[in-house]
């Protein structure tokens, strides 16, 4: 439950944390003193912070976080579970040895701007929807490339997250394919990153 529901306020919403603590705390006496022993009895305790689904699919749908330093954990997190829940097999984020793809390269060449206008570049580089799971030795390989040589390789990829960038966008890659792509991401999340407590008492 404290997975989830920091992930949805903190990463995701990125509201103000210093909201979290005495919530937490008042639920981790209710546990103490056994007044909750249960996560039907816990969760309405931490329903305060936990965000909407609404909410936490729209600031989903736009979140953008660099792939560099102790973000790129985050982020190889966030692609890894989606393609758990995608493909049904499990993808670890601490041993899969996937990289992350940028779509969009971090460098586009001149080339890029027929399909995805320069001026979009910035904003659009380290949104979700612009980034995927690749192997290391595919990641090489494309680089810097075009899409049509990107499409290729995602189309045989290990991971059906990458796999399906190639169906919904078998000739360029857009804005509106990005748009469209972290929307649908969007509403996978919802259901990832979700407490249900009808299940969870045992």
């Amino acid at each position: 439950m404290i997975s989830i529901i920091s992930f949805r306020y903190t990463v995701v919403s990125a509201l103000n944390p210093n909201e979290l603590e005495s919530i937490y705390h008042s639920a981790a006496r209710a546990i103490i003193e056994k007044r909750a022993t249960l996560p039907s009895a816990i969760f309405p305790l931490l329903k305060p912070i936990y965000v909407p689904d609404q909410k936490f699919m729209n600031d989903f749908a736009t979140l953008s976080i660099p792939t560099s330093g102790q973000r790129k954990k985050i982020v190889k997190y966030i692609l890894t579970r989606l393609e758990s829940h995608l493909s049904g097999r499990s993808c670890d984020p601490e041993t899969d040895p996937a990289s992350i793809e940028h779509i969009l390269p971090e460098n586009p060449t001149q080339e890029w701007e027929e399909s995805f206008p320069r001026i979009q570049w910035e904003m659009a580089i380290y949104r979700l929807g612009n980034l995927t799971l690749l192997s290391p030795a595919d990641n090489r390989r494309v680089g810097n490339a075009l899409y049509s040589e990107k499409q290729a390789v995602y189309s045989q990829s290990a991971y059906m997250l990458t796999r399906q960038i190639s169906d919904m966008a078998p000739e360029e890659w857009t804005p509106a394919l990005l748009e469209q792509r972290q929307q649908e991401m969007a509403r996978q999340a919802v259901a990832i990153w979700r407490i249900d407590v009808t299940n969870t008492d045992v």
